[in-house]
C-alpha cells in the first residue's frame, strides 16, 4: 500500500514519466525504500484501469514511446483514502508509518495526531515486551545484544514520535 501512496503522491504534484516517478521516490526515501519496476509499473497499470491515472503515450522518432501519467480526480480521492487508511494493523508496519509521516504535509493536524498515537501505542507495547523478555534472558551474548539494540531503537522511535506529537499539538 505504501508504494501506491508514493506513486499517487508523485503524480499528484505534476504529470510524470514512470522513470521520473521511480527516481524521485528513491531520491526522497533512499534509505527507506528501493523502488523497482516490478513495483512501479503494475501499480500504474492498476491505477489506469481504476481510472485513478491517465496514461498519455508520447511517441518519439527513432526511440521507444514514453508514457506520461496524470492523476485524475478519482486518483486524488484514492490518494487521500489510502493516506488516511492507517489502523492498528498498519501501525505495526514501520514502512507504512514512515511513508505517512513523509506525507504529513498532506494531512490536517488531527489526522497526523491519530497516526502518531496509533504508532506510539504499538511501539510502547513492543518496548515493554522486549524489556520484559530481556529480564528473563538466558541467551548468548549476541542474542542479548540484538535484544538491547532492538530496545534502544524502540526507545529512540518513541522519543521521536513524542517530539512529532509535540510539534503537531503546537500547530
Amino acid at each position: 500500500m505504501y508504494i501506491d501512496l508514493l506513486i499517487l503522491d508523485q503524480i499528484s504534484q505534476a504529470p510524470r514519466y514512470g522513470y521520473e516517478i521511480k527516481k524521485t521516490i528513491q531520491q526522497q526515501l533512499d534509505v527507506l525504500l528501493d523502488v523497482n519496476n516490478n513495483m512501479l509499473y503494475p501499480a500504474l497499470q492498476r491505477f489506469e484501469k481504476q481510472g485513478a491515472v491517465i496514461k498519455e503515450v508520447q511517441r518519439q522518432e527513432g526511440k521507444p514511446s514514453r508514457n506520461m501519467y496524470r492523476i485524475t480526480e478519482l486518483g486524488e480521492q484514492l490518494l487521500r483514502e489510502l493516506l488516511l487508511a492507517f489502523d492498528e494493523r498498519l501501525a505495526r508496519n514501520e514502512l507504512e508509518f514512515m511513508i505517512r509521516v513523509h506525507l504529513f504535509d498532506r494531512l490536517e493536524p488531527v489526522e497526523r495526531l491519530r497516526i502518531l498515537h496509533l504508532r506510539r501505542v504499538f511501539v510502547a507495547d513492543m518496548l515493554e515486551h522486549v524489556q520484559r523478555n530481556r529480564q528473563e534472558e538466558k541467551r548468548s551474548l549476541y542474542a542479548r545484544e540484538v535484544s538491547r539494540l532492538g530496545s534502544d531503537m524502540l526507545e529512540r522511535e518513541l522519543s521521536w514520535i513524542d517530539q512529532l506529537l509535540q510539534w503537531n499539538e503546537n500547530l
